[in-house]
């Protein structure tokens, strides 16, 4: 197989179902995803994993309004081949336990 990147990215804002990332703006996570999209055309597998901590998260989608640089370019990594998952995580009495994995919605608001 290929070398792998993965960046892992905690998600605690939630909004009508919608779990969110990010919750305030973050010009090092899109410097990130331009790295990642970069690793693709280089021959690396690339992947972002966002774990959700929201119980009432039913979908992920890039916080459009908090952080438009971020949101498109995560859009853009992924358009470019990085793969994106969201693992939806639970608390438990000996740690976290996976509850299982989010759609995902790339599309900007209308």
């Amino acid at each position: 197989g290929r070398e792998a990147l993965v960046e892992v990215k905690g998600v605690t804002l939630e909004a009508a179902g919608k779990a969110l990332f990010p919750d305030a703006p973050t010009s090092r996570g899109a410097r990130h995803m331009g790295e990642l999209a970069r690793a693709v055309s280089e021959g690396f597998e690339a992947h972002v994993l966002f774990l959700v901590f929201r119980k009432g998260a039913e979908r992920f989608s890039p916080n459009w309004d908090m952080d438009r640089r971020f949101s498109e370019a995560l859009r853009r990594a992924w358009k470019r081949g990085v793969s994106i998952s969201a693992v939806k995580l639970e608390m438990v009495r000996w740690g976290l336990r996976p509850v299982g994995t989010l759609p995902i919605d790339l599309e900007p608001p209308r």
